[in-house]
């Protein structure tokens, strides 16, 4: 429908809540952009207890893919009549982030709850605090094999992001995003602020994990795309003069697919 549409930007985030969509689940991957593990109603389709394991076997696979994953349902649902959630609410949105999830969701509790300004403040607090420790605590893998040029150079721009303490971001020019969702993949100790020159780009990197989009004039060199990000970085309050940050762009700089370098500069 989307290909007759001329829409094949419009992403698809299919919702697991049954068992039918769990053993399907290999097969589904292939044709979705996200996915949304909707604990409620699957809580009622499959054993309670199977639950937790099942979220964490989904977040896993999405994570070695590249592709972003929701967890929602319940998250803070006692917050729907109490200002404040319970211990064990706290626990399970933070352990979701450390499963690895991009997004955490509310729903009931911002929807039609008592206290939805305070639900969203206090999901936003677990969720910032739980990711200053995703290293120490995280599930993450970041040791994925691949044979893709893009994903290699994105793998090691996390990697050299973790190792130097003094890189404060990363800039990654992307013209279709892929460059960016690849470093979101392997969740580097650094903010990701992706270069784009398009604006349903911009918008479909929203949803990755770390990722700042914004949308840039197309440059001309990568020495004129180097310093744009020194320029961005800065305007985007992720660094200032004398920090290290990590560029990556490909040439030509506004070709798709050709993201092949990675350079460490000093914002002057």
């Amino acid at each position: 429908m989307l290909k007759e549409a001329n829409r094949e930007d419009v992403m698809i985030f299919p919702k697991i809540e049954s068992q039918e969509g769990i053993d399907n689940f290999p097969e589904i991957l292939k044709v979705s952009d996200g996915l949304m593990i909707a604990r409620g109603d699957m809580g009622v389709e499959i054993p309670p207890e199977n639950v937790p394991l099942v979220q964490k076997d989904l977040i896993r696979m999405m994570n070695a893919a590249g592709k972003p994953v929701i967890t929602a349902t319940d998250m803070l649902d006692s917050m729907q009549e109490n200002p404040r959630p319970t211990r064990a609410e706290a626990s399970d949105v933070a352990n979701a982030v450390f499963d690895g999830t991009d997004a955490t969701m509310l729903s009931g509790e911002s929807a039609n709850g008592a206290y939805p300004v305070e639900a969203v403040a206090t999901m936003a607090r677990i969720d910032e605090k739980a990711e200053t420790a995703l290293r120490q605590n995280g599930r993450h893998k970041d040791d994925y094999v691949t044979d893709d040029v893009t994903e290699s150079v994105a793998a090691s721009v996390a990697n050299a992001a973790n190792n130097l303490p003094d890189v404060k971001a990363i800039v990654a020019a992307t013209n279709s995003g892929y460059t960016a969702k690849m470093i979101s993949k392997y969740r580097p100790d650094a903010d990701i602020l992706a270069l784009t020159f398009d604006e349903m780009v911009q918008r479909s990197l929203t949803i990755y994990w770390g990722v700042q989009p914004i949308v840039v004039d197309p440059v001309n060199t990568t020495d004129e795309m180097i310093e744009l990000a020194k320029k961005q970085a800065v305007e985007q309050g992720l660094a200032v003069k004398g920090d290290k940050i990590i560029v990556t762009a490909g040439i030509p700089v506004t070709t798709s697919g050709t993201t092949n370098l990675f350079t460490i500069v000093t914002v002057d």
